[in-house]
């Protein structure tokens, strides 16, 4: 249960990092700077020994950061930032080349016996998904990125993610089939009990009804003028004041 429900989420991690560098309009994460200088200077007095660093910092010149532009001829006419129309190709590619990596490993773990003994049709299946695996992932490759940045970026996108999303699904494929019983049957308990309870116990359901709204809404706005003016004056207030 714990390795599946694992590798399954390491998989849509690696299917969200893959998607999530073309989509269009994402915001990018600024560092926090007082933090990182604390954590650098925390890390420099464990590894490094006292009067190593000093003076050094400010010999470290300033790094800027830019996004690399093409100079092809043809870089007028290709587009630079993705869009909606970039981003669903890439969504496509993308389940294209998930069900390649589930097929190809199928192949793999279940044909073996097929596969050490020659068999054409399990080589030519294996060759087949490969194929597909490469195609998509040259197509996921033409598609525009997006300038964003982060504290951290996985490199090497989308070869690093389609690698992960790989050993995940083979390691996915070669789990006891009592396995996925158990976990179809937990997640349907799961689903149940979010969907005639959870959905409407949660926090986010509770709206305040008609009634309450109105107590704290003001009918009509009082003349605030007219009743200061209207208002008689204190005898002793004013001697006070006098």
């Amino acid at each position: 249960m714990v390795s599946i429900g694992t590798l399954v989420a390491y998989t849509m991690v690696a299917i969200a990092v893959l998607v999530t560098r073309y989509t269009p309009d994402v915001q990018s994460v600024t560092i926090d700077n007082d933090r990182n200088e604390k954590t650098n200077k925390w890390l420099k007095s464990i590894c490094c020994r006292p009067g190593e660093t000093e003076g050094k910092d400010e010999l470290i010149p300033a790094v800027s950061y830019q996004q690399v532009q093409s100079n092809d001829e043809e870089s007028s006419v290709v587009k630079t930032q993705p869009d909606e129309e970039t981003s669903f190709r890439v969504r496509v590619g993308t389940f294209v080349l998930t069900l390649s990596i589930t097929a190809l490993t199928i192949c793999l773990t279940r044909a073996s016996s097929y596969l050490s003994r020659g068999e054409v049709w399990a080589i030519l299946l294996c060759c087949i998904f490969g194929l597909m695996i490469v195609a998509s992932l040259m197509f996921i490759m033409r598609q525009p990125r997006n300038s964003a940045t982060f504290p951290f970026m996985v490199p090497g996108v989308p070869i690093i993610p389609a690698f992960t999303i790989f050993f995940n699904v083979l390691l996915l494929v070669t789990l006891n089939h009592w396995t996925y019983i158990r976990f179809s049957v937990w997640m349907a308990l799961g689903l149940l009990v979010y969907f005639f309870y959870g959905y409407s116990h949660s926090t986010e359901a509770v709206k305040p009804n008609k009634r309450s709204e109105e107590e704290f809404i003001l009918s009509q706005t009082p003349d605030f003028g007219k009743e200061v003016e209207e208002y008689p004056s204190h005898p002793e207030y004013n001697n006070s004041i006098d």
